[in-house]
């Protein structure tokens, strides 16, 4: 009996520390708007599907080994049809201005349809959870040519304030609103 409770307290403790990876949690957020494109250097927008008004946030937080999850909302903006992280690819810590790479999908279409404003989380169905996630899969298959294409240097990005959302519509399929890490 003595050798089975010392067996199992074993096989716990090796299970706990098995289990501590030291990974450092973060979390970043970002507020969205039609003026964050515009100081951005956008010009020529479309009023056509609300963004002039147009509104979001997104929160994300890394688990320190790879994965991110995210929770992008999006209020008052209409025929959305991709949402994007963009990030520098250059190693400068100016802020990322307009054409910056993709370098993860957040939500590609379609279009969320009419002319009725969306207010909402973006991928999320009814009765369903509205968190996402990414890790270096997404990151690799998504990421345009001279993008940010590895989970850790996007984070860095992230981390340095070189990254910014962008959600795009029928109307400015350049990007409606974005907001910077």
């Amino acid at each position: 009996m003595r050798k089975s409770a010392t067996l199992l307290a074993g096989i716990a403790m090796i299970a706990a520390l098995g289990c501590s990876t030291g990974a450092t949690e973060e979390t970043f957020s970002a507020t969205l708007n039609r003026g964050n494109e515009t100081a951005a250097g956008v010009t020529g927008l479309s009023d056509a599907d609300g963004s002039a008004t147009a509104t979001g946030s997104m929160t994300m937080t890394s688990n320190g080994i790879g994965v991110a999850t995210y929770k992008l909302t999006v209020n008052n903006l209409t025929n959305i049809n991709a949402a994007h992280i963009h990030s520098r690819s250059d190693g400068t810590s100016t802020p990322a201005k307009t054409g910056e790479p993709i370098s993860v999908f957040l939500f590609d279409g379609p279009a969320t349809g009419s002319a009725a404003a969306f207010n909402g989380v973006l991928g999320c169905n009814a009765g369903v959870s509205c968190t996402s996630s990414f890790n270096q899969v997404q990151i690799t298959a998504g990421a345009g040519t001279g993008a940010a294409n590895t989970f850790d240097a996007l984070m860095s990005n992230v981390r340095n304030h070189v990254a910014y959302v962008n959600v795009h519509t029928v109307a400015n399929g350049g990007g409606a609103i974005r907001g910077n890490f």
